[in-house]
């Protein structure tokens, strides 16, 4: 327990709390421990990153839809103690009244699709069960994966459009984003990247199917592997291919 912590009871109290910012008047604000606790923690994540640039933060929207400027989202308590999603859009930040899942629900509703159906397409398109991408609108080509299992709070969607560079940091991987900051991950490189060009199969996937319908025939019976070899100069027999298509 944090040193500043132990001073108060076990019970819920109400304390006082002063919070000072860069360049920025004192802010005077009555919580409880649970409230102290949160903001303490928040500040202490922001606090340890290192931005290129100022974060705006918006307030809180209701009425937000998923866009294809949205970088990432994640699930954080507001003030209330109510699950809200987190949203960095561009530079700005800001809550929106609905869990993650409700917000990705609701963007697929409005162009007439829904987040289980999503869902279960990703599974059976993918051959995988769990932690899938999900397509949440396929006429932007917006689709975007998350870096844990969705139903738990704290669970990271990212658009791998913004995602401009991945680095290894240990057991880590530091993502650079398109707006010029950076989050660091719990997970190794080699398996988030592998969440990267998951996203991307699928999204390439779906767009062939949707454009060739009958292209899936193709998918489930491929023509038999055929190698490609080499000549005794070690270059690769490029030209069979070009006999064949004669």
């Amino acid at each position: 327990m944090p040193q500043f912590l132990k001073f108060f009871p076990r019970l819920m109290v109400k304390v006082v709390v002063v919070f000072l910012r860069p360049n920025e008047s004192a802010i005077l604000l009555l919580c409880t421990k649970k409230q102290f606790l949160s903001a303490a923690i928040q500040a202490s994540l922001l606090a340890s990153q290192s931005y290129s640039k100022e974060i705006v933060m918006m307030p809180n929207q209701t009425n937000y839809m998923i866009d294809k400027t949205m970088i990432l989202m994640t699930g954080e308590y507001d003030r209330y103690g109510k699950l809200c999603a987190r949203v960095m859009d561009g530079t700005a930040a800001f809550l929106v009244d609905r869990t993650p899942l409700q917000l990705l629900d609701d963007s697929l509703i409005a162009i007439g699709f829904d987040l289980r159906g999503a869902m279960n397409s990703s599974k059976r398109i993918l051959g995988k069960k769990i932690k899938c991408p999900v397509i949440v609108n396929p006429y932007l080509g917006i689709c975007l994966f998350p870096l844990k299992s969705p139903h738990k709070a704290d669970c990271i969607w990212f658009n791998p459009k913004h995602i401009m560079k991945t680095t290894a940091a240990g057991s880590k991987t530091k993502v650079e984003l398109s707006n010029g900051y950076y989050i660091m991950v719990d997970l190794k490189l080699y398996y988030f990247n592998d969440k990267i060009q998951t996203a991307r199969q699928l999204m390439q996937i779906s767009k062939e199917r949707g454009t060739h319908p009958n292209g899936s025939t193709f998918l489930l019976q491929p023509k038999k592997e055929q190698q490609l070899a080499k000549e005794k100069t070690g270059k690769y027999d490029f030209h069979s291919l070009e006999k064949k298509q004669d």
